[in-house]
């Protein structure tokens, strides 16, 4: 399991923004005092779906839903072949509370900035 390490966005000019390849079980940390954005690359010929999820995600009380709603499947990310995705880990913060894991992401680029 592979610690997706962070990228700090909040250089000058150019830098290096080198990923990480993804294997069946990897992590984050989220940094609640960043701006975080996660972009998946996906460069094989098939899509890729990566699922994100906290090991302490497990309901939450949305209204309009009435009553409580699962997040125990994780947030799952499609990436089509040749494509990336990329979401700010604050729009998905219910699925990433505790300790963050993607799994399914076997073959994706994985690049964490933080801005």
């Amino acid at each position: 399991m592979a610690v997706i390490a962070p990228i700090d966005g909040r250089q000058n000019g150019k830098f290096l923004a080198t990923g990480q390849t993804l294997t069946a079980s990897d992590s984050l940390t989220v940094n609640p005092d960043r701006k975080q954005l996660l972009v998946l690359t996906n460069g094989t010929a098939s899509t890729i779906t990566a699922t994100l999820l906290g090991s302490t995600a497990t309901a939450a009380d949305l209204p309009g839903y009435g009553g409580s709603v699962s997040l125990s499947a994780g947030y799952p990310i499609a990436v089509a072949a040749n494509t990336a995705q990329a979401v700010e880990l604050a729009d998905i913060a219910l699925f990433l509370q505790g300790n963050v894991t993607i799994t399914g992401g076997t073959g994706l680029n994985a690049k964490l900035f933080e801005l």
